[in-house]
């Protein structure tokens, strides 16, 4: 394993190498990674099934030790309540005929929830880095 961690520390350095190449400053650097650790601890949020007004409702699991990924997503991805991020993956809005109802969404659906939301922010912080890329080499961005 220790083999794996040299290779790793190894690739991370040509990264960043590559990156300050691009005149990719230190702290764009520090955000982009920032924002990608949180997407990646927002794919560890698991959900069970809850019932509640009669229908099958998520919640995040319970976790393990100290270690809470709804926690550590809200931090690295800038947010300020731990709540409101699970919120989205509990709810949704639904407009009928003009009126807003709120519905409960079960543990499948959550799921699929906060997989579009990492996939979302992944793309965007995909389309940024390629914007600093296009300027870097001469582009518009």
């Amino acid at each position: 394993k220790k083999e794996i961690r040299k290779e790793d520390a190894q690739g991370f350095k040509e990264l960043v190498a590559g990156m300050r190449e691009l005149n990719i400053d230190q702290a764009s650097m520090y955000s982009i990674f920032k924002l990608l650790a949180g997407v990646l601890h927002l794919g560890n949020v698991e959900f069970d099934n809850v019932v509640q007004e009669g229908n099958d409702l998520a919640v995040p699991k319970k976790s393990k030790g100290n270690y809470n990924p709804v926690t550590w997503a809200t931090e690295l991805l800038g947010l300020s309540d731990p709540n409101a991020l699970i919120e989205l993956f509990s709810k949704e809005e639904i407009i009928v005929m003009g009126k807003s109802i709120i519905k409960l969404i079960d543990k499948s659906r959550a799921a699929f929830a906060r997989d579009a939301l990492a996939k979302g922010i992944y793309n965007a912080i995909f389309d940024h880095v390629i914007s600093m890329i296009d300027v870097a080499l001469g582009g518009v961005g």
